[in-house]
């Protein structure tokens, strides 16, 4: 990678867009040595497509319900983000486990966060309120944040970053997800910086 060329981000969303949009911004603040080459989402109609739009940033739809088996949608997905040769794809609400041909193509590369201390509360099914609320019902005193690698397993890829938060009296799952999604994002784009960082050096 020439040192004069800023990092290409590949962003893989499946939701509203709000960590995609932080992501974005960052780049344009000059907080993210990088640049969102593209948006890729698993389906149509959803608010990260709008962010893409306001922001002028190429989106495409990639839906498994457009193909015969995940192998071929997983080609697909391979092949679109590919056209972007991205150092880095980046996982922002992206709801679909990805294949073995594109964890192949893009190994190392692609990047995740969790809204927990991962190992703890990882794995198939674990995600959103309910991780939330497996860290109550164990009685923890501290969540977290997890930045990792992703592999073919649920959450088990190599750990990037984490960062404690605090659990309070009288937290519900809905309390606690607030206050990890106030610090998230931030440190999710400080966690990308610093690979950006280290991969020019």
């Amino acid at each position: 990678m020439r040192m004069n060329r800023k990092a290409q981000i590949v962003v893989l969303a499946s939701g509203a867009g709000s960590t995609f949009a932080a992501i974005a911004d960052a780049c344009g603040a000059g907080r993210l040595d990088a640049q969102v080459s593209a948006l890729i989402v698993s389906r149509d109609n959803i608010g990260a497509l709008d962010v893409a739009k306001l922001l002028n940033i190429p989106a495409k739809v990639v839906s498994l319900n457009e193909f015969l088996d995940r192998e071929s949608w997983d080609q697909a997905l391979t092949l679109e983000v590919a056209k972007y040769n991205p150092e880095w794809v980046v996982l922002a609400g992206f709801n679909q486990l990805l294949g073995h041909q594109f964890l192949c193509r893009f190994e190392g590369r692609v990047i995740n966060t969790h809204p927990s201390l991962l190992p703890k509360y990882g794995g198939k099914g674990m995600y959103g309120m309910r991780v939330h609320g497996a860290v109550l019902q164990a009685g923890d005193k501290e969540t977290g944040i997890t930045v990792h690698l992703v592999t073919a397993d649920y959450d088990e890829g190599p750990i990037l970053a984490q960062t404690k938060v605090p659990v309070v009296s009288g937290d519900t799952p809905e309390s606690l997800a607030e206050r990890l999604k106030a610090i998230e994002r931030d440190f999710y784009v400080a966690t990308l910086q610093e690979l950006v960082s280290k991969s020019k050096s």
